[in-house]
């Protein structure tokens, strides 16, 4: 940083106007390293501290994930070609895996190590995102009007980054949400980098191969990544210079995604390139279910193929047993439960849906007022017009995020879902602006307080937050629980690859992957508890079920005391077992 350029940043701090020439230093834009360095020491001492406190925490996801990711350990590449989960992620947890070769205690915590990873790779493509739009921005001219400071844009963007991947992704649980946004930040550097001039060639291939890597690691980005690279064709230019480069970037990505599409197709016998939104629509559009045990396919088209086996019926309990060995056949891909069935499209439950959606929009918008108020600041400074053409500068950011928002409202939303989406969102209406120079710095230097402390406010109380499966008493008590059940069920001769049932209300499996066994058959969910309310005799009944259905063992947390014949307590951790002849 020249000189020249520390003067007025000084000059800022003292309530002085910032000119052209503190924004760009030979066409490179400014960076202040001192704060760089210190936001970025904040963002990874949150994100290590979040990631520590979860480190043995595993949800039924991140199950399917790592038996995905034993494919890329095994050699058996099959694995990674799933119609709801993408391949990415797991094969970076299958990399991992290979490399350090974790013993069964410590698995969880290295999948928890490539989450805090996969946030150092989102942090440092939201710094190349954040680059390129300063470097975006247009030269301020003669009007009085400057550009919005450029440590402004790095204080804001960092915070909400942060704000963004800790308290709307977080990294209690393992999920790719990270490492797409990752590829979402790169690629939208990427377009606003084309967007002001550097649009050759390699940089459409370079974007290309972003979307492709993208698409790999979630599904979501390959319509996103096509409607980028539309959004190219408005930069300017005659379109007989731009469609060529964008063909380019197409077909660059197709180059990376197009072997999964093949793949994927082959495995599901039609054209595919991800059935995820095809589930969630099944269950809260077409009211198919039981939720994830298939028997009623509601208001959808056509019959299951292959259903779990409902084996008894009160409790209902289903049977589930695949030909893969798996932790949870039921959720290692649930697309292949729903084969048969075509969703249809219900207006009712549409509406229903928005509305749904939209109550958590509001919600989420509710606790980030700070915002709001900074953009009524910049409008009310600069005034209409000048807003609107802030608006303008950056409508690629805002206009990817609200289509984004838009894709989801319309199925499912979760704030994992649109944490990256939303700080698109706000580095789209807020980067824009230029600053009358008349204004004094302090009104700018207190709103970004003021956003930086309401931000930080609902991000702080999170970075320790925990994920337990049971209660937090009892998994904190006692540690890495799931590997104490694997081990006591080691001691009661259950084997790697045994088959095992399960009587339980919770989703998560942590013990049955530890102890590499496959569950086979469970108790319906929501009907767990009567089990342990039902007479001896019911209960004897549904143990047979268990045992014609293949199962070993039946494995169920402690509902009631003392415990009924036959049932031994798993140590202290809250499960007991019951072995089946």
């Amino acid at each position: 940083m020249s000189q020249g350029t520390r003067a007025q940043a000084g000059a800022l701090s003292n309530g002085s106007s910032m000119t052209a020439a503190s924004l760009e230093d030979s066409g490179q834009p400014v960076a202040n390293p001192r704060l760089r360095m210190a936001l970025w020491f904040v963002g990874v001492f949150l994100a290590l501290l979040q990631a520590s406190g979860n480190h043995n925490f595993m949800n039924a996801d991140g199950i399917s994930y790592l038996d995905m990711s034993d494919g890329v350990v095994t050699g058996e590449w099959t694995r990674l070609i799933n119609g709801t989960w993408s391949p990415l992620y797991p094969a970076l947890l299958g990399v991992a895996a290979r490399l350090l070769k974790p013993s069964a205690y410590w698995q969880f915590t290295l999948v928890h190590a490539v989450n805090v990873m996969c946030f150092v790779f989102a942090f440092a493509c939201f710094e190349f995102l954040l680059r390129s739009i300063i470097g975006s921005r247009d030269r301020p001219g003669q009007d009085g009007y400057s550009q919005m400071p450029a440590w402004v844009c790095l204080t804001l963007g960092y915070t909400i980054f942060l704000w963004a991947s800790l308290r709307l992704l977080t990294l209690t649980k393992p999920t790719p949400d990270m490492l797409m946004s990752g590829f979402l930040y790169l690629s939208m550097g990427l377009v606003m980098r084309i967007k002001r001039g550097q649009d050759g060639f390699w940089t459409h291939a370079a974007l290309g191969l972003v979307l492709g890597l993208g698409y790999l690691a979630k599904t979501a980005m390959l319509p996103l990544g096509i409607l980028m690279l539309a959004m190219t064709l408005f930069f300017g230019g005659r379109l007989r210079k731009t469609v060529p480069r964008v063909l380019v970037a197409f077909c660059v990505m197709l180059l990376i995604g197009g072997p999964y599409i093949v793949a994927l197709s082959r495995l599901k016998h039609r054209p595919t390139f991800g059935d995820s939104a095809t589930v969630t629509h099944l269950e809260d559009f077409d009211k198919a279910g039981p939720s994830i045990y298939w028997q009623n396919p509601g208001g959808a088209a056509g019959k299951f193929l292959h259903p779990p086996r409902k084996i008894f019926d009160n409790p209902p309990a289903y049977e589930f047993a695949r030909s893969l060995a798996v932790t949870q056949p039921l959720w290692y891909d649930p697309s292949y439960w729903v084969e048969g069935v075509q969703p249809r499209f219900h207006l009712r439950s549409q509406l229903a849906a928005v509305r749904r959606n939209l109550d958590v929009y509001a919600q989420l918008f509710s606790r980030t007022g700070g915002l709001v108020v900074g953009f009524l600041i910049l409008c009310f400074m600069v005034g209409a017009k000048r807003s609107l053409s802030a608006l303008a500068s950056f409508w690629p950011l805002w206009a990817l995020a609200t289509a984004a928002l838009g894709m989801y409202m319309a199925i499912h939303v979760e704030e994992r879902y649109i944490g990256a989406f939303l700080a698109l969102l706000c580095l789209g209406l807020f980067c824009g602006f230029r600053i009358p120079d008349e204004r004094p710095g302090k009104l700018l230097a207190g709103m970004v307080v003021g956003i930086v402390l309401t931000l930080a406010v609902t991000v702080f109380p999170v970075a320790n937050q925990t994920n337990p499966d049971i209660n937090p008493e009892q998994w904190r008590a006692t540690g890495n629980r799931s590997f104490e059940i694997a081990s006591a069920l080691q001691q009661l001769r259950i084997r790697p690859h045994d088959h095992v049932a399960r009587i339980s209300p919770f989703a998560v499996d942590g013990w049955a992957r530890l102890a590499k066994v496959t569950i086979v058959a469970e108790v319906q969910m929501t009907a767990a508890d009567d089990f342990w309310c039902a007479t001896p005799e019911v209960q004897d009944a549904l143990l047979r079920a268990f045992a014609a259905a293949g199962a070993k063992a039946v494995v169920a947390p402690v509902r009631r005391a003392p415990l009924p014949k036959g049932w031994t307590k798993l140590g202290d951790t809250g499960f007991a077992a019951h072995l089946l002849s």
